[in-house]
């Protein structure tokens, strides 16, 4: 089985988040400082929490206000990669697919839409169940497919990611980006 993210794994929109999230704090608490490694690859309502712990006040609208500045700027960053989508028609042949990620479900399908990639057994978001570093989306993936983890590669990017994918004794392949991904998908 192979399991993969979609934020900076399946798609480069790492920039796009960071920059929705900025651009949202920055309108209700322009004195908050940060940087994106602090936040990188949590939820958007983690990372409140985080400022908040740092003593910023920060309303919990702001994460509607980084859904519509994403959304705003969501075709400058995501496009149909024809190799992906071939490495995954090759694949979808040979393993169970599933898709794990922190994103909420409408942001995930409309991604997938955009990518034309449906051939996965399970898609998970961080709407279904907890939050990476949780390893519950990618065990839900497995037990769907009645996979063990010795038979299963998890495909992730962020810290927070591939934390959650060592806590189920899954094989983790680091990924730095859409190309490097394509890269590896070589070697199934």
């Amino acid at each position: 089985m192979l399991i993969f993210d979609l934020d900076g794994t399946l798609i480069d929109c790492k920039n796009l988040h960071q920059q929705g999230f900025r651009s949202a704090v920055k309108e209700v608490c322009p004195q908050a400082k940060f940087e994106d490694f602090e936040v990188e690859g949590l939820p958007t309502t983690k990372k409140i929490e985080y400022l908040r712990s740092k003593g910023y006040i920060i309303p919990d609208y702001v994460d509607n206000l980084k859904k519509i500045h994403t959304n705003k700027n969501l075709d400058k960053y995501i496009f149909f990669n024809p190799d992906l989508y071939e490495h995954i028609q090759r694949l979808y042949k040979k393993y169970p697919l599933c898709l794990a990620s922190n994103s909420r479900s409408e942001f995930v399908f409309r991604c997938m839409n955009i990518l034309n990639l449906w051939h996965f057994a399970a898609v998970f978001s961080r709407d279904y169940g907890p939050a990476k570093p949780d390893p519950w989306m990618y065990n839900e993936c497995m037990r769907i497919c009645n996979v063990k983890p010795e038979q299963t590669v998890i495909f992730e990017d962020s810290p927070v990611g591939i934390e959650g994918a060592i806590k189920t004794g899954a094989k983790v392949v680091e990924i730095k980006d859409s190309n490097h991904l394509v890269e590896k998908l070589y070697e199934f």
